[in-house]
């Protein structure tokens, strides 16, 4: 459905999945095109402002040996546009 849900892998434990059930707010997705000094803008810090609020997130695909997910900078906005 395009929202995003969570899944929780525990060691020696049954995998957990929080499904995201929200019917309504907007989100934007940024994704930064590569350059040979920063593949696939590895390291950018985005920074979102809507609705009065302001959001940073840094870019880093890398999450622990061998765990890496898609290099794109979700943000909620609620009502916001």
């Amino acid at each position: 459905d395009g929202d995003l849900d969570l899944v929780v892998v525990n060691l020696e434990e049954p995998v957990f999945i929080y499904r995201n059930q929200s019917q309504d707010g907007t989100r934007a997705l940024v994704q930064l095109k590569s350059s040979k000094a920063a593949p696939q803008g590895t390291g950018a810090t985005i920074t979102v402002e809507a609705g009065g609020m302001k959001q940073t997130r840094q870019l880093t695909p890398m999450r622990g040996y061998l765990a890496r997910h898609e290099p794109v900078a979700h943000f909620a906005l609620g009502k916001a546009q």
